[in-house]
C-alpha cells in the first residue's frame, strides 16, 4: 500500500466539554495515565469578551492531546448524556494485549464498567465512560490492520456509492 500523504498531518488534540475539570482530571490522569499537560484559564476571548473556562490538555505518548472545556457558567447537564459505541467517541492506541487488559482491570478496579476486549478482525478494543459520558476506546492493532484498512482504502468511494444509494432506497419506501 502507498503511504498517504496530505498536508494536514496529524491530530494535535480533539477537544470536548466536560462536567467538571478536577474529576475529568481524575479519570485521564489518575486512571488513563494520561499527563495533564496544560490548563488555560480563560478569563477573555481574543476579541475581548468576557469568558470564564479552564481548558485543560491530557498528553499521549505522540505529543496529541485531549482536551476539555469546563465552562461552570454555561453548565448544563444535558450536554452529557452516555452515549453509545456509535456516538461521539475517543478511540487511543496501545501497544499489546498485556497492556490493553492491564486497562481493563485498571478501570474496572477503579469502578468503570468495561466492555471487550471486541475483536473487529483488525482491532482489539476495550470500551468504557468517562465521567461525561463519552466513550472511551482503548485499541490494539491486530497483525491484520494493514492488509484489512488497505482493503477499505482500495473501495472506499465505492462502499460510500453504494451505501448512499441503499440509503436512497431505505427512505423511499
Amino acid at each position: 500500500m502507498q503511504p498517504y500523504r496530505n498536508p494536514i498531518q496529524s491530530v494535535n488534540h480533539v477537544a470536548y466539554r466536560c462536567r467538571d475539570a478536577e474529576e475529568t482530571r481524575h479519570f485521564y490522569e489518575d486512571v488513563l495515565g494520561l499527563r495533564l499537560s496544560s490548563t488555560l484559564w480563560l478569563k477573555a476571548t481574543l476579541t475581548g469578551r468576557p469568558v470564564n473556562l479552564l481548558h485543560i490538555f491530557f498528553e499521549m505518548d505522540d505529543n496529541s492531546f485531549v482536551a476539555f472545556f469546563d465552562i461552570p457558567d454555561e453548565f448544563d447537564e444535558a450536554l452529557f448524556p452516555e452515549r453509545s459505541d456509535f456516538d461521539l467517541h475517543v478511540a487511543m492506541n496501545v501497544a499489546d494485549m498485556e497492556t490493553l487488559l492491564s486497562y481493563k482491570e485498571r478501570l474496572t478496579e477503579a469502578g468503570h464498567r468495561v466492555r471487550g476486549p471486541s475483536d473487529h478482525g483488525f482491532l482489539q478494543s476495550i470500551y468504557t465512560h468517562d465521567p461525561n459520558g463519552y466513550v472511551v476506546e482503548l485499541t490494539l492493532k491486530t497483525d491484520k490492520y494493514d492488509e484489512i484498512m488497505g482493503e477499505h482504502v482500495e473501495n472506499a468511494h465505492e462502499i460510500l456509492k453504494e451505501w448512499q444509494k441503499a440509503k436512497g432506497r431505505v427512505a423511499a419506501e
